[in-house]
């Protein structure tokens, strides 16, 4: 809960409004205010915020494992709306009403493991169509730690199994490298969603008509840095009869829109207040305007390509 200050967090902070963007086309399936939202708040309750201010989420849900925290907790809540619940995510999630129509963001700290696994199969067994799945985790392949005589050469491999489980682990994954760099994201990506759609395989197994089974189809595969390699992926779970309802969303209008394994990399470019502005005066400007301000032309792209989600951040006393 407090490894990190979520208001300080460039990427995450840009990740939010996109995903809170994407869910504002979730109107063709039902209003805002039919869904709930359920998620991990910490002590700040930044994604809350942002969704019932943009979005008009009226039932939200906040699970926290840190319940000799609760009264801080309770103390900083700043909605009425959320229901705080004080448990650890496996306990909390098999006890909520998932007939509801259902944004679910799993914005987790740690890396993909057993207990992460099982929140998914959980909720992929009982979501309602037209829920969306989505879950954080951290992707830095140093972070599995296998047992200390494991082999030297694999320990990371190692430590992925001990982690998600050995039957759990793609095939391809093989040596030390296939985990280096933005790799162990893809692994997490494929393990994410192959327990998603062998949950959906079991559930759709006593369905007889085939427009009731159903479907999960990707939608977001991000990775960033905010000192730790970050990667979210999710999407939406819904049956045969509403796949026209997701077309008319059209997800796929998004540049960040993912169906597959190229992720989109959110890299915010280090700016001051001036630069900042500077640059929005000229993001629908010609090109050669930006050579007048001495900024790198790699972090001008980046910042044209975020430019609508960009946060500005400032200290002060209230």
């Amino acid at each position: 809960m407090e490894d990190f200050d979520y208001r300080l967090r460039p990427a995450k902070s840009i990740e939010r409004k996109m995903l809170a963007e994407s869910f504002s086309r979730l109107f063709i399936f039902g209003k805002p205010s039919s869904y709930q939202y359920v998620g991990f708040g910490a002590i700040w309750f930044n994604d809350f915020i942002l969704f019932h201010k943009a979005l008009g989420f009226e039932k939200m849900i906040s699970m926290e494992k840190n319940k000799h925290l609760q009264k801080r907790f309770e103390f900083n809540c700043p909605l009425n709306c959320i229901d705080l619940k004080f448990d650890h995510s496996n306990i909390v999630l098999p006890t909520l009403k998932w007939t509801t129509k259902t944004v679910l963001w799993l914005d987790y700290v740690c890396v993909l493991n057993e207990e992460v696994l099982r929140d998914i199969s959980l909720v992929s067994s009982q979501m309602s169509s037209g829920s969306m799945l989505i879950i954080s985790v951290n992707a830095e392949p140093r972070n599995y730690r296998a047992k200390e005589e494991d082999d030297p050469q694999k320990k990371m491999i190692s430590g992925l199994k001990i982690s998600v489980g050995e039957n759990k682990v793609p095939n391809y994954v093989k040596k030390e490298a296939d985990m280096n760099g933005w790799n162990t994201a893809e692994i997490c990506r494929d393990i994410f969603t192959n327990e998603i759609e062998e949950t959906l395989k079991i559930r759709n197994g006593g369905i007889v008509d085939s427009t009731d089974k159903f479907s999960y189809q990707q939608l977001f595969n991000f990775n960033y840095n905010d000192g730790a390699k970050m990667a979210t992926f999710g999407g939406i779970i819904s049956q045969e009869k509403d796949s026209t309802l997701i077309e008319k969303c059209a997800f796929d209008h998004f540049d960040f829109y993912r169906r597959g394994k190229e992720p989109y990399y959110i890299n915010p470019p280090l700016l001051t207040f001036r630069e900042i502005h500077a640059l929005e005066k000229i993001v629908h400007s010609d090109k050669k305007e930006a050579k007048k301000i001495p900024i790198d032309t790699a972090q001008i792209d980046e910042f044209i390509k975020l430019h609508r989600y960009f946060p500005t951040f400032a200290l002060t006393e209230i």
